[in-house]
């Protein structure tokens, strides 16, 4: 099954990277160039972590699992409604999506998970994953000035913290079925990445 009218960005990285400032570029480059339907699926209807009437509450791996799979299918069933409706240009009838902290996240987390059918469903509606990074020289100034109470021997041990788990990311992305795009945000250039993601995308 192919969702011919669907195509979309699964927004990923660590906290800090710049997730919610790309999904925001690309929603201002998007508007009224390409589909005409846009959804926006931010990471607190996706995330392991939340927060429910003021408690942080962690799903675990099955739960997340039936999370993730009753986002995509109300993907799955837009494109059943699009296909049914016959051949068009996607700018009248096609759906670009954005979703935020989804399947690698989910892989971060519980690192046996099998997750090669939400990665196919994903396929099927035409995803492509953008990872966001932060060069080793740049993590500092990224916590500091967002963790403004860690001491030099705290700001020091996160830092390694951020590096390491950067890195499972990178190796995560790279064993996934859906085409990844890794970008660098050290420079904060949003309109930049923004575009280079809906290249990747195919959004010409």
């Amino acid at each position: 099954m192919n969702y011919q009218h669907l195509r979309g960005l699964v927004i990923e990285g660590m906290s800090h990277s710049g997730k919610t400032s790309l999904l925001n570029a690309i929603k201002i480059l998007h508007a009224d160039k390409y589909e005409r339907s846009l959804i926006v699926l931010g990471e607190h209807y996706s995330q392991v972590l939340h927060k429910q009437n003021g408690s942080l509450i962690r799903s675990n791996r099955i739960e997340h699992l039936e999370v993730l799979k009753s986002r995509i299918k109300i993907l799955s069933e837009l494109g059943d409604w699009g296909n049914n409706l016959g051949p068009a240009s996607l700018q009248s009838r096609g759906i670009f999506y954005i979703f935020e902290r989804f399947h690698l996240n989910h892989l971060h987390a519980f690192k046996e998970s099998d997750i090669s059918e939400i990665e196919s469903k994903l396929s099927e509606c035409n995803a492509k994953t953008v990872l966001l990074t932060i060069s080793s020289s740049c993590i500092e100034e990224r916590l500091s000035s967002r963790e403004k109470y860690l001491d030099k021997g705290d700001l020091h041990r996160k830092i390694l913290e951020y590096e390491l788990e950067q890195d499972k990311f990178i190796r995560i992305a790279k064993e996934s079925l859906l085409p990844t795009l890794i970008i660098k945000t050290d420079n904060k250039n949003w309109k930049e990445y923004a575009r280079e993601a809906l290249d990747f995308c195919g959004c010409k």
